[in-house]
């Protein structure tokens, strides 16, 4: 019987400790996340003629996406052709790149092609036609490419084509996934955002009537 005792004891003096190292979580559910940034592949914007905002907003969304490491060009004014108009995979493999983004205007309709630099082919294209600079849609437009240029590497379309939109001092604002094209879409006084973000409501006092509009 003593000898039993003992040995009830050591086990509670050996597991006590074990539980005093690794307590329980408190009040839910312990969440581990694994970042590896090392993981994401390269990939380049090539320069060209002419779509230049469109270039802009595609590397900016590529490196807001955080999917890819971007590599920047040495220098701005370079070409993305070799001899005979050919695409120079050699010049942006030297740069680090696994991918590269090419964006041409060809008769007035902009084509995007995605080139696997290892490979030396293109992986993917599609053909568009985007509004002038100028149009509200433009942005947009340009944000639908980075999520498809996104989908044909990972399989996954980015979220760069994504509107935010947010009440401050009685208005609502939107605003693009990228922090740029923020206005307001409402001028009441006082305005309230559904919570889904697809209506919103507004009132407005005149001569000593107050007007509630909406949902809109």
């Amino acid at each position: 019987m003593p000898r039993t005792r003992h040995l009830f004891l050591l086990a509670s003096l050996v597991a006590v400790p074990l539980v005093a190292q690794d307590p329980p979580p408190q009040g839910g559910v312990r969440l581990v996340l694994k970042y590896d940034p090392g993981a994401r592949p390269s990939i380049v914007v090539t320069p060209g003629a002419g779509l230049d905002s469109a270039r802009v907003i595609v590397r900016r969304d590529l490196d807001f996406s955080d999917r890819f490491e971007t590599v920047i060009l040495p220098e701005p004014s370079g070409t993305p052709t070799g001899k005979a108009g050919a695409f120079n995979y050699d010049l942006y493999r030297k740069l680090g790149a696994a991918y590269a983004v090419e964006l041409a205007d060809v008769g007035g309709r902009t084509q995007v092609r995605l080139h696997d630099l290892a490979a030396g082919k293109v992986a993917a294209q599609v053909e568009t036609v985007l509004s002038p600079v100028t149009d509200p849609g433009f942005r947009m437009q340009v944000h639908r490419i980075s999520d498809e240029v996104v989908r044909w590497i990972t399989g996954t379309p980015g979220i760069a084509a994504t509107r935010f939109a947010y009440v401050a001092g009685g208005r609502v604002y939107v605003v693009d996934g990228d922090g740029a094209a923020l206005r307001a879409i409402t001028t009441g006084s006082a305005t309230s955002l559904s919570r889904p973000g697809r209506r919103t409501a507004r009132a407005s006092r005149t001569r000593g009537c107050r007007t509630v509009a909406g949902p809109s």
